[in-house]
């Protein structure tokens, strides 16, 4: 059987000091990764990431502080990545705080070379399986909400034209094919109108 080919990530090196983002960086390149920029805790993370087309931030410093992981959180806002944080201290509010952000992998006792690719596989699995099950989650919402408009709207039909509730749901769906639009689409129509005439 052959060997599983490495996917070749584009990652933010974020380095506490030049020496700690020197080191990330060659164990990436030596790894197969593309290292497309070293910033500081300090610098603008959200557009390092957006200007580079990043894949996962790795981080590298002494200890957090909360106004990096502030930038974690916005990251995560804006425009989900990996994150992975290598950090010589820590303490339990940091550890919190990191997962309020959204890190996917906080690593304890330092960066070491050897530990990367398994961190780095690690974190991007959960990462990506956490994205498809809050995707899932939010198709499932939005499906509910859209059947609670309809079902609302199937009321309104029913009782201004007298219908049953077979006879309400065809009228919905012929008038939201005769507009080409979704059902639940034409259902806020025939809500916000029945609101307005009210």
């Amino acid at each position: 059987m052959p060997a599983k080919q490495q996917e070749q990530l584009k990652i933010l090196v974020v380095g506490e000091t030049d020496a700690m983002a020197g080191m990330m960086i060659e164990s990436l390149q030596q790894a197969g990764h593309v290292p497309v920029g070293s910033i500081s805790p300090a610098d603008d993370i959200v557009s390092n990431v957006n200007a580079g087309n990043v894949d996962v931030v790795i981080a590298y410093m002494e200890q957090t502080n909360l106004a990096f992981m502030n930038q974690i959180y916005m990251l995560n806002q804006e425009t989900p990545r990996p994150v992975i944080i290598f950090t010589e201290k820590s303490e339990s509010e940091l550890i919190k705080g990191a997962v309020q952000a959204g890190v996917s992998a906080f690593v304890v006792d330092g960066y070491s070379h050897h530990r990367i690719g398994p961190i780095l596989e690690l974190a991007v699995a959960r990462f990506r399986e956490e994205r498809s099950l809050r995707d899932e989650l939010q198709e499932t919402k939005t499906r509910l909400d859209e059947r609670k408009v309809i079902e609302k709207a199937k009321g309104i039909i029913m009782s201004k034209r007298h219908l049953d509730e077979d006879d309400a749901y065809k009228a919905l769906r012929k008038l939201a094919m005769d507009r080409n639009q979704k059902i639940a689409d034409v259902a806020r129509d025939v809500i916000s109108v029945s609101t307005l005439l009210n």
